[in-house]
């Protein structure tokens, strides 16, 4: 999994909804549904609340981490298996 730091997050604390403020404490960009799993466990582990962002293309702000993780799914390049709710 990767985790950027630094000057490399500045790009995933704006869109084109013009709020300002965006900061998070990691940033994680799983590749698989493990990693995913894995990034969540962690995260809930430490009381971390979880931003997820995929493309940056929203234009309501609602992507933009506020404190906490943010996860990017812009490295998962595959749909897996899909459980209904309660099976897994």
């Amino acid at each position: 999994m990767d985790e950027l730091r630094g000057a490399a997050v500045e790009p995933y604390l704006s869109d084109t909804s013009g709020l300002s403020g965006a900061h998070c404490d990691r940033l994680l960009r799983p590749g698989s549904a493990a990693e995913v799993s894995e990034a969540l466990r962690a995260a809930a582990a430490a009381g971390a609340p979880v931003t997820v962002s995929g493309a940056h293309t929203a234009t309501t702000g609602a992507a933009l981490p506020f404190g906490g993780w943010l996860l990017s799914t812009e490295r998962l390049r595959r749909l897996g298996p899909v459980a209904a709710a309660g099976e897994g």
